[in-house]
């Protein structure tokens, strides 16, 4: 073998070198943005998968009624299930705000500045107590606002908590802050209400004054005899 074909077979041994090794980057970069192409599918499929589990919710505002005595108009807005269809009679759903509206100036709020919480019950506060001339002063609701089983969401089965409001605007106060419970609501008298309620270690009773929700007294009941 002469020195021009030892040249030769180097240079085309160099060639052969060269396009193997070009050949497996390329094949190597095409593995690459497929699995990179793989990896994107799954994470957006995982996403779109994991909105699909999650349930809507669907409101339905309904008729209200007058508050005795002061003409404020009160609407329940009601959630209804996933799946189902609107109604025109009885409500399905649980009470998740309530709107109120003066027809005198049209102005309107709502009682919870969101709609996450269930409204239990409205327990609407007169005076005078009875009679034709009975006047809605206040109101106490029984909402469930807050997830206290630590199941990630506002249910039934959460804790239950007594709330005041005169429904003249948006503001709500507190009245049995770490009660489980509402037993039982009950005016007694044209200037206030009874409220009985558990809590995690005991049952009290209080006695609230309509006009303001100020607490006149509280006392713990004792279950032993």
């Amino acid at each position: 073998m002469n020195t021009f074909d030892r040249i030769l077979w180097r240079t085309n041994g160099i060639l052969i070198l060269v396009g193997i090794l070009g050949l497996l980057f390329f094949i190597a970069v095409i593995l690459m943005q497929a699995s990179l192409f793989s990896t994107r599918q799954k994470k957006e499929a995982a996403v779109v998968t994991s909105d699909e589990k999650q349930e809507k919710q669907y409101f339905q505002l309904r008729s209200g009624s007058l508050l005795a005595g002061n003409g404020i108009l009160r609407s329940p807005l009601l959630e209804i299930e996933s799946g189902k269809s609107f109604s025109r009679s009885g409500y399905g759903g649980f009470i998740k705000n309530y709107l109120f509206l003066n027809p005198c100036d049209l102005k309107s709020w709502w009682l919870l500045p969101n709609h996450k919480g269930i409204i239990r019950e409205a327990h609407d506060l007169c005076n005078p107590q009875t009679g034709d001339s009975k006047r809605v002063v206040s109101t106490i609701y029984e909402i469930i606002a807050k997830d206290t089983n630590g199941d990630g969401k506002i249910a039934s089965d959460d804790n239950t908590r007594a709330y005041f409001s005169t429904n003249q605007d948006d503001s709500v106060t507190e009245l049995t802050g770490d009660s489980t419970q509402i037993i039982s609501v009950q005016q007694t008298s044209d200037a206030q209400v009874i409220i009985l309620f558990q809590t995690p270690s005991d049952t009290r009773c209080k006695s609230i004054s309509i006009v303001d929700g100020s607490t006149i007294s509280e006392t713990v009941i004792s279950l032993n005899q």
